[in-house]
C-alpha cells in the first residue's frame, strides 16, 4: 500500500510520471546505509527551448535547485509521515581533483530506466533530453527497481560534439562500461562552471542546451 501511495504522491509533486523512478543500489551502500534502493527525482528546465548564455544559465539551475529542493522537502514529508527511513546520497565529488561523487545522481538516473547518457557524459531524459535536474534519496523501502537494457540512444547524432567551443568531447558513443575520460576532458569542462567574488556565477552548459533528443 505504501509503494502505491508513494508513487501517487510523486506523481502529484512532479506532474509527470517520466521524472521519477526507483534504481537498484550496490550491496556494500545497501548495508552501510541501511537502505534498499534509490529514489530518483528529476525537474525539467523552466524553458526547454530558450538558449541561456553562461551567466543566464548559472542563474536558472540555481532557481532550479530551488524548485527542486522545495519538490523534495514535499518527498521527505511523506515519508517521514509514513515513517520510511531516507538517506541523502553525497553528491559532492571527493576533494581529489578526479571530480568523482561517491554516489553517481546521473547513474542512478539510467539505473532508474529515465535515460541513458550522451556523448558529451551528460543524462539524456528520454522526453526531456539533457534539459534536466537530478536528485535521489536512498530508501529503506522495498521497492520494485527497473532491470530492463541501458543502452545510448545517440546513434550518429553529435550535436554536443559540435558544440562545444573548447573541442572537450570527444565524439565517443557512451556505453556503459566506457570511462568517462573518453568521451570528455572533464577537468577543463569543469573548470567551466565558476563562481566570482561577487557571488556571480558562470557555467557553460552549450552542449546541454544542443541536445535535440528524442529528435534525432
Amino acid at each position: 500500500m505504501i509503494i502505491s501511495e508513494l508513487r501517487e504522491h510523486l506523481l502529484d509533486i512532479f506532474e509527470d510520471e517520466s521524472l521519477f523512478g526507483f534504481a537498484q543500489i550496490d550491496s556494500d551502500l545497501a548495508e552501510r546505509e541501511s537502505c534498499k534502493c534509490a529514489l530518483v527525482t528529476l525537474v525539467s528546465y523552466p524553458n526547454l527551448e530558450y538558449r541561456y548564455n553562461p551567466n543566464e544559465y548559472f542563474m536558472m539551475k540555481n532557481e532550479l535547485w530551488k524548485k527542486h529542493t522545495e519538490k523534495m522537502n514535499r518527498v521527505k514529508a511523506f515519508l517521514d509521515a509514513n515513517s520510511v527511513k531516507y538517506k541523502t546520497p553525497p553528491a559532492t565529488p571527493k576533494d581529489d581533483e578526479n571530480y568523482c561523487a561517491e554516489f553517481s545522481y546521473k547513474w542512478a538516473a539510467i539505473h532508474a530506466g529515465l535515460g541513458f547518457i550522451g556523448k558529451n557524459d551528460v543524462f539524456v531524459h528520454y522526453k526531456y533530453a539533457q534539459k534536466v535536474r537530478i536528485s535521489c534519496l536512498l530508501l529503506d523501502l522495498d521497492v520494485p527497481v527497473f532491470n530492463g537494457v541501458i543502452s545510448s540512444k545517440c546513434s550518429s547524432c553529435d550535436l554536443c560534439v559540435k558544440a562545444c567551443p573548447y573541442k572537450y568531447i570527444s565524439g565517443r558513443t557512451w556505453h556503459i562500461d566506457i570511462h568517462r575520460d573518453e568521451l570528455i576532458d572533464y577537468k577543463k569542462c569543469a573548470a567551466k562552471t565558476k563562481v566570482s567574488y561577487d557571488g556571480k556565477g558562470y557555467a557553460c552548459g552549450y552542449c546541454v542546451m544542443a541536445c535535440k533528443y528524442p529528435e534525432i
